[in-house]
């Protein structure tokens, strides 16, 4: 009898897997397009309240200015997968919006440790630095960042306004322009201001 059971749940399983993997898609694709309200509705749908159900609510939560709520689905989200660094890193901006740098620096520093190659880790850590008023550690991680992923204009963009802020003007217009090739617009008045003569 348990050998049926067992065959069953596996066979039961998938089909729950696969519907779920494409509410997740449909999720987030409704959060990318900032329809938040329709996106928490579904994820009500999800058939199994583990990490992807808290995940998700989280980054709904968190989209929506409603850190109370993102950081109490993130924790939850954490408890079903500890080592999840997409998920230190959401609940790090979460921590920095209520003002908690400690915490957020303490998630950043794990997400780098579960996974070094995540070039947003580095720029939301390069951005606490700024915060905490050490730009010298913000402009090295800007910096890695940048070996991960030279196609993350925000990781040039940082970098120049911290060397701007560190009074390394000759290294500001190379990163403000290399944002703007990458297609960031927000640099052009950067650009307009200091690189303009």
């Amino acid at each position: 009898m348990k050998f049926l059971v067992l065959i069953l749940l596996l066979l039961i399983n998938p089909v729950y897997s696969k519907s779920n993997k494409k509410l997740i898609q449909k999720i987030e694709n409704l959060i990318i397009k900032e329809n938040l309200d329709e996106a928490l509705n579904l994820v009500e749908d999800i058939s199994t309240k583990k990490f992807n159900y808290y995940f998700l609510k989280g980054r709904i939560y968190q989209d929506k200015k409603n850190d109370t709520e993102a950081l109490i689905n993130y924790s939850i989200a954490l408890q079903y997968k500890p080592n999840n660094y997409k998920t230190y890193n959401n609940r790090a901006l979460v921590k920095g919006s209520l003002k908690d740098l400690k915490g957020a620096m303490k998630d950043l520093n794990r997400s780098i440790e579960i996974n070094s190659n995540y070039a947003e880790s580095f720029i939301n850590r390069g951005v606490t630095f700024n915060v905490l008023n050490e730009p010298e550690k913000a402009i090295k991680d800007f910096t890695n960042a940048i070996q991960i992923n030279p196609q993350i204009s925000d990781a040039y963009l940082n970098r120049a306004i911290t060397n701007q802020y560190l009074g390394n003007k000759d290294k500001v217009c190379p990163d403000l322009t290399k944002a703007q090739e990458l297609g960031n617009k927000e640099v052009i008045s950067w650009i307009n201001i200091l690189c303009k003569k």
